[in-house]
């Protein structure tokens, strides 16, 4: 789509399109306190940004569109109705299980779009041959850190990815490690039970016993793979 505001000159960026703006809410609510949405005007369309990954000189930028924007984003993944997203005016706290964070239009895209990764330092990929190890790990680093990795998945060609780039911190390069699952469609997280040792591929957050690790659908592939 054409870019209706001036075109930005700040750092160097490649966009990448999420599934849905709930994938977006949902991985903005990964920042925890304090996060904000960042907007810009698309055409008709409102993008709804969120910065991700740096790879040397070139930052990946999430993004999704939507029709029209409000002062707050409101992400809740226990809802009565399931996980859910609005973007609402509405002031005020919402209750202790939802994420709220402010949307700040911009008159001018902040980034420099690039066509391609080329300005990009090298993305190391590093397969795993089973998927379920690839999430145990991931619910490990969760329980260490306040953060849990980021997880990643998407479709490239007849390949259902699941991946993050936080499994490998000691080495200079970006490295993606990932795995091939079977079809699994869109889904929200991977719960993870200590108890049982199964990992589950689930659309809701209502489960306490397990370990979930949110996931963030892109509705194209890395341009990597």
């Amino acid at each position: 789509m054409k870019q209706s505001g001036k075109k930005g000159k700040g750092m160097l960026a490649y966009y990448v399109e999420l599934e849905s703006a709930l994938d977006l809410a949902r991985y903005v609510s990964g920042y925890g306190p304090g996060a904000y949405v960042k907007a810009v005007k698309e055409s008709s369309n409102y993008r709804l940004l969120a910065g991700g990954e740096k790879l040397g000189d070139l930052r990946i930028v999430y993004y999704s569109d939507v029709k029209s924007i409000s002062n707050f984003l409101v992400y809740s993944p226990e809802s009565d109705e399931g996980e859910r997203f609005e973007l609402t005016d509405a002031q005020g706290q919402p209750d202790l299980r939802s994420f709220r964070a402010p949307i700040i239009e911009l008159l001018s895209d902040p980034y420099s779009k690039s066509k391609d990764m080329g300005k990009a330092e090298k993305v190391i990929k590093v397969e795993v041959r089973d998927p379920n190890a690839l999430a145990k790990s991931i619910a490990g680093m969760g329980r260490e850190d306040e953060q849990m990795p980021r997880l990643y998945a998407f479709r490239s060609k007849n390949d259902h990815i699941i991946g993050t780039f936080e499994l490998f911190h000691e080495s200079n390069a970006k490295v993606f490690t990932f795995a091939k699952v079977k079809e699994k469609g869109t889904f929200s997280a991977l719960a993870y039970n200590y108890t049982t040792d199964a990992v589950e591929y689930v659309n809701g957050f209502s489960d306490r016993s397990v370990i979930y690790i949110k996931a963030t659908n892109l509705k194209r592939p890395f341009p990597f793979f």
